[in-house]
Order: C-alpha cells, then structure tokens, then sequence
C-alpha cells in the first residue's frame, strides 16, 4: 500500500494519505528525531550554515509549542546527491481521504449494494491506517469489520 523503500518514504506516503503525525505521538516516538524537526531547530541549522542535512537527526525532537515538520531525505534527481527538504502537512482526521478513496471507487452505474461495500471497505482502510497506535484497529478487529461479513 505505501511502496517506499525507506522509513522516510514510507512516513512521508503515509502521511500524504493520513496528513501529520500529531505531535502527542511524536513526543513517545523514539526515532521521531530521524524524520521531524521543530521550526526552532531548523532555524538554528539555518543559521550555523544554512546546510539542512542535520535537521531531522537531532538527539531529541524539540516538541513544544513550536512547528513540527517533516524532513523528507531524497535524492536530487540532477545531482544525485543526498537532500533534505522541509515539508509541512496538516494533521486531519482521515476523513478527507476516506472521501477522496469512495469518490475514485465509485462509479457512476454502481448499484447501492457496491457502494455500500465500497463505503465499507473505505472504513476499514482508514481504520487499518490511523495514525495513532491506540487508535489504530488490530488484525482481529480487521477481521471483524463489517466488510467481511
């Protein structure tokens, strides 16, 4: 379902889909350092040398009342080199891409019962793919759900 080949890749898609990792989460993360940066630390990079490639591994994400960010480690598709870019996402509720999901399965002939299970299947992907781990239903919840009955 999210096909990158790192864990930045795959925070960065999933958060595309999910938006922002809420910041109560971060504060449990301990890799959060590796993938976030607060606006205070990124400004104190920028100062010191303007080089980004730090930011993002510091020893401990500063999570307060500053902006957290997401720092996405790719490859300069013309240098080839190493870059880290700054990128900022909403923290929704999912709903927004529950509806984005329903509205690219439906089609316009589909009977009421397809789209019932289209309606079904769309809840249990958002359910499989909350953001919060205490939220986030389990396999056997999964299992449960409406869409396999």
């Amino acid at each position: 379902m999210f096909p990158g080949r790192t864990n930045n890749q795959m925070l960065k898609l999933i958060m595309q889909l999910k938006g922002m990792v809420p910041n109560r989460v971060l504060k449990k993360s301990r890799l959060a350092n590796l993938h976030f940066a607060s606006a205070n630390q990124i400004q104190s990079s920028n100062h010191m040398d303007g080089d980004m490639s730090a930011v993002g591994v510091a020893e401990k994400l500063d999570v307060g009342k500053s902006q957290i960010y997401f720092m996405s480690h790719e490859v300069d598709p013309i240098s080839k080199l190493q870059v880290t870019k700054k990128m900022e996402f909403q923290v929704n509720s999912g709903q927004q891409s529950v509806n984005s999901l329903k509205a690219q399965l439906y089609d316009s002939g589909s009977s009421p019962e397809i789209r019932f299970k289209i309606d079904q299947l769309a809840d249990l992907i958002d359910k499989c793919t909350e953001i919060v781990p205490e939220k986030r239903i389990t396999p056997i919840e999964a299992l449960k759900h409406s869409f396999f009955l």
